[in-house]
């Protein structure tokens, strides 16, 4: 019986190290474990909306975790959309994820932004600058590109970090 019980261990070893050696090669990103593969988080997500949400928009965490929602001036934003939208709520919604997502995106400015300003949530999801007025703000970017209000801006994204002023 002892005997058995060791052949179904070294066949169970032995089928956890072919299976973290498969992974190894066909995720290389991946970190290969013998009964578990952790392959780092994507960069986009999708959750679905409460409410109508547009292009280039700054989302937050809607009423639950597989929500989202218009980020305003005093929230913490999860990221920002790019090409989804929606027209109503419970519509599945691609976005951007802060600190993740490592290539620029595109945001509409909420009052006038220069070149290099750090950025911040502006009222309906927009951008605006960090404001000098005393406050608690969560930077979630630089300015790469001027832009008046209303008109698109592109700025380079991070994690969303709080900044009290």
């Amino acid at each position: 019986m002892k005997m058995k019980n060791k052949l179904k261990l070294h066949i169970a070893v032995f089928a956890g190290i072919c299976s973290a050696l498969w992974h190894r090669a066909t995720k290389p990103d991946g970190l290969a474990l013998a009964n578990y593969l952790a392959s780092p988080a994507s960069d986009e997500d999708t959750k679905l909306s409460d409410a109508a949400i547009t292009r280039r928009c700054l989302i937050k965490l809607g009423t639950d975790e597989n929500h989202i929602n218009v980020c305003g001036t005093g929230d913490i934003p999860l990221g920002a959309t790019r090409d989804g939208s929606c027209l109503a709520a419970a519509i599945n919604v691609s976005y951007a994820q802060f600190g993740l997502y490592s290539r620029e995106l595109e945001g509409i400015a909420s009052g006038a932004i220069a070149a290099g300003d750090m950025i911040v949530p502006g009222a309906a999801g927009a951008v605006r600058t960090l404001p000098a007025v005393g406050g608690t703000y969560y930077i979630i970017g630089r300015a790469k590109t001027a832009a008046a209000d209303g008109q698109p801006v592109v700025y380079v994204p991070c994690f969303p970090v709080q900044r009290i002023v």
